[in-house]
Order: structure tokens, then sequence, then C-alpha cells
């Protein structure tokens, strides 16, 4: 990856691709032979942790990032520490100004554990910023509560 970003113009070619799939005004466009499509919406499902990959999605194709955090402390810290570099100045500068929205939630939460209400008070203290948190939801009487992802033991197998 290092290689196709500094030596291939890969930073190009990720240009490139996000002009293929976000059309300029959200119309198709013929393109020479060929008519493309306007996505409303394209999901890039990256791997968990830092990567380079990772980096391509959200710094280069993300016009927004959701972030899911599991219920426990290190996953706080982790998530919180990469949910300000996504707001950094020097991201913004890879973005070029492009803006980002950011949504973090908290993920797999079982409703009877006991220590639920303890860590969806301690994931708001940290991410209780507007930063973190788009406006549009606040308006429509959401919170994270609301929007936690609950724990399914059928699902967390295959």
């Amino acid at each position: 990856m290092a290689r196709l970003l500094s030596q291939l113009e890969g930073e190009e070619f990720f240009n490139w691709l996000r002009g293929e799939l976000v059309v300029d005004g959200r119309t198709p466009q013929d393109k020479g032979s060929r008519t493309l499509r306007a996505y409303d919406v394209v999901l890039i499902d990256s791997r968990t942790g830092v990567t380079e990959m990772g980096g391509v999605c959200a710094y280069q194709l993300a016009d927004a990032v959701l972030m899911l955090c599991s219920a426990n402390d290190q996953s706080i810290d982790g998530t919180l520490a990469v949910a300000k570099d996504f707001q950094s100045d020097a991201v913004q500068a890879l973005r070029r100004g492009r803006s980002l929205e950011l949504l973090v939630l908290p993920a797999r939460l079982e409703d009877s554990n006991e220590l639920r209400e303890e860590f969806l008070r301690r994931f708001e203290s940290k991410f209780a910023n507007s930063l973190f948190w788009p406006t549009v939801l606040s308006n429509a009487g959401l919170d994270y509560r609301r929007l936690a992802l609950p724990y399914v033991p059928e699902l967390a197998v295959i």
C-alpha cells in the first residue's frame, strides 16, 4: 500500500475512484459510451485498528464515518483517539478541506448486563461532544442509548 501511494500515483487513483462512485450533483452523467450511476450511499467496511487501507477509506473516500465502540475501556480509549485524529488539522489537510461527518456508537451491548449503564455513562462522558454527534440526530430526538447496537449471541459466531 505504501508503494501504491508513494510511487504509483495511489492518491490520484483513490481520488478517481471516489469520483466514479459519487458523481458531482448526484445525477447520472454520460462519460463517453457509458452512463455513470450516482449512488446515494456507498458503504465501505474497513478493518478495525489503524491500517493503511483504513486510512485511505476514511481520509480519501469517506464523507461520513461510523465508528462502533465495544463495551470496554480499551475500546473507548482507542475509539476516542481515532475519532480525534479524524478531526485533526493533519487529516483535514489530507482531505483538502472536505468535511467529514463522524458518528461514534456503542456496540455489542447486552441489555441484561449489570454493567451496561456504567459503560454507557463512561461512553457518554467521552463522546458527548458535538464533533462526534451530528446535529441532525439530536434534532430527531435520538441519543447514544437509543442507537446503541445490542449484543446478539446468535450473530456473535460465524
